[in-house]
């Protein structure tokens, strides 16, 4: 299983259909069952302005029912504010994002590794294509 960062659904919902995405490349690798994003994650993608248009937001809906959803638990919340606690400058939501990969003992796919590389316990997933 590989856990999604938010910006790679953002980057795959902007871009071409016909285009090979960070996450057309991860279904191809692992199909969609292999897939996870924490609950936080869901709230990031319609905390998004084009989600108010309902074809925006059909969009959103249609690939997250087509991966898991790992919702915020305990040992979520503690791991994402020790997080926050030792690397301050991961804000929570990325936390959260990180605690959840950890939980799930899961790498995190993400487009944007600055973010996450510090937190020692988190392996990150090379989606460059």
């Amino acid at each position: 299983m590989v856990v999604l960062d938010t910006n790679i659904i953002i980057d795959h919902l902007r871009r071409p259909k016909a285009q090979l995405t960070p996450l057309r490349f991860l279904v191809e690798q692992l199909d969609w069952s292999g897939l996870a994003v924490s609950s936080i994650t869901v709230a990031e993608l319609f905390a998004g302005r084009s989600t108010k248009k309902s074809k925006h937001s059909s969009a959103v809906i249609t690939l997250l029912n087509s991966i898991t959803i790992q919702d915020t638990n305990y040992l979520i919340a503690r791991r994402a504010g020790e997080i926050v606690r030792d690397y301050p400058q991961i804000d929570l939501v990325d936390a959260f994002i990180a605690a959840t990969a950890i939980y799930l003992k899961a790498p995190l796919a993400t487009l944007n590794k600055k973010h996450f590389q510090s937190i020692s316990d988190l392996e990150l997933v090379n989606v460059k294509v």
